[in-house]
């Protein structure tokens, strides 16, 4: 049985409606022992893999795991710092970690207040470091991510929304 898929947001992929998630206490100590992760999830059809810098080695652990088989997956992967700067050193950081020349989508993650978004969209913001980075090619998509108050990251209406450029 193949995995149903759908369009994610604006970009026009097709990403399975099932993902794996970078992040998980257990699944991290179970992957430090093994080394990485079993990459099973794509042979049974998932091809929407995500992380972020914020979850404790899951990025080198998806490079340890993934590179042979990057062109089979949408990778993605999330950024907290909230100036250009910091954004451009994660991304740095984050490609280098998952051993791949770009990521599908780079989003702004966790982002809670008012404030937070001011900053990121301001002088010197993450924003300006994620739309150099799609300029650049090292990213195909970018958005953002709010797991509080959805009317902070653009109305949706959910726990967890995200946004896509």
């Amino acid at each position: 049985m193949e995995l149903p898929k759908r369009k994610l947001g604006k970009t026009g992929v097709d990403v399975t409606i099932l993902g794996l998630g970078g992040k998980g206490p257990q699944d991290l100590r179970s992957r430090k022992r093994s080394g990485g992760f079993d990459p099973s999830a794509i042979d049974l059809g998932i091809n929407y893999f995500e992380s972020a810098r914020a979850y404790s080695g899951s990025e080198s652990y998806y490079g340890r795991s993934l590179r042979e088989r990057r062109k089979e997956i949408f990778l993605t992967s999330k950024s907290h710092a909230r100036s250009k700067k910091g954004a451009l050193l994660h991304l740095q950081e984050t490609l280098r970690n998952m051993k791949t020349d770009h990521l599908d989508l780079w989003q702004v993650h966790d982002v809670r207040t008012e404030e937070e978004m001011e900053e990121i969209f301001g002088p010197h913001g993450a924003l300006e470091a994620f739309v150099e980075a799609k300029d650049k090619g090292l990213v195909r998509f970018i958005g953002v991510t709010g797991h509080h108050d959805p009317l902070i990251t653009g109305g949706v209406s959910s726990d967890s929304t995200s946004i896509r450029f």
